[in-house]
Order: C-alpha cells, then sequence, then structure tokens
C-alpha cells in the first residue's frame, strides 16, 4: 500500500470514493496546526466553551481513531476524551508529531474493510447502533466541523498579533 491515500488500495470501492476527503479534511487540520506557532495553539478565543487549536486538533484526531479503530474495525481505544480539551502545546508536541503515524494507522485499518463491513451495524460510545457507513459519515461531519472552528481560530489569533 502507498503512503497517499488517493493511490492507496482499498478492497471497497465505495471507501476508496470517500476515505481521500476525509483524509485530507485531517490534513488541513494539521495544516493549521504546522502554520501555528505554540503561543497561537494555545490561544483560546474570549468566547465561553471555545477551544483552543491544540485541543480541537488533539481531540479530532483522537475522534478519528475512535471512529475508525474502535467503532469501525471493533479494536479496543483508550481515550480520555476530557484531557483532550485540557492538552497544552508545548515546543515538544505543538507540531502533533505521531500523526504521520496515526493517519498511517487510519489508513490501513480502512483498506481491507469491504462494502459488507459498511453495511454491519457497530456500537458508537455516543451515538449509540450505526452502521459502518454511518461512521465514515460521522467521522467525516466532525472533521470538517472542527477543521473549520481550528482555521477560524487561527484567523482570530493572528488578528490580535499572538506570537
Amino acid at each position: 500500500m502507498t503512503t497517499n491515500a488517493s493511490t492507496a488500495t482499498f478492497a471497497s470501492k465505495e471507501i476508496a470514493a470517500h476515505w481521500p476527503y476525509i483524509e485530507r479534511t485531517l490534513e488541513r487540520m494539521m495544516a493549521v496546526v504546522h502554520a501555528c506557532s505554540v503561543a497561537q495553539l494555545n490561544w483560546r478565543p474570549p468566547a465561553d466553551g471555545a477551544n483552543t487549536i491544540h485541543a480541537l486538533a488533539t481531540h479530532t484526531v483522537s475522534n478519528a481513531r475512535v471512529n475508525v479503530i474502535q467503532v469501525l474495525c471493533g479494536q479496543p481505544f483508550d481515550r480520555d476524551r476530557e484531557a483532550e480539551f485540557r492538552t497544552i502545546a508545548t515546543e515538544e508536541n505543538a507540531s502533533i508529531p505521531q500523526w504521520p503515524a496515526i493517519r498511517d494507522e487510519l489508513r490501513a485499518a480502512v483498506a481491507p474493510l469491504t462494502d459488507a463491513d459498511l453495511d454491519r451495524r457497530c456500537e458508537h460510545p455516543a451515538r449509540g447502533e450505526v452502521t459502518g457507513r454511518e461512521v465514515l459519515m460521522i467521522l467525516a461531519r466532525h472533521a470538517a466541523e472542527h477543521v473549520g472552528q481550528a482555521e477560524l481560530t487561527r484567523d482570530l489569533a493572528i488578528a490580535p498579533g499572538v506570537e
């Protein structure tokens, strides 16, 4: 299997058609992270409940792993969702250095899935029973929502001159 989602081999034509879009959304999140300073990654908009870019990125990547590894593939995945929102960027973790390995892990996990896997019902920790196809839709929607928030937060963090 290659490292490019658009040329990767997938067992399901449906996954082959949709996975590159999901992966590009996650890559957009990483592009926001890489374009920001540590201070910008930790900046929080002055709105109740707003999150930092680093928290959004950490949460989005973890959510992708839960949806693919745990829900879709049925493998255990240990997660502390609340800790994802308390994360603080440092010089060591700011770029989310584990992202390339996680991207490859996700791609390898979905590659062998078949159309029957997409039809199979799975237990989602937040949504109850859903099909595998719905899991991918949940992942795509969730990632797109948070990348939009991260891009807006980046724009706001840059506006006041956060370094």
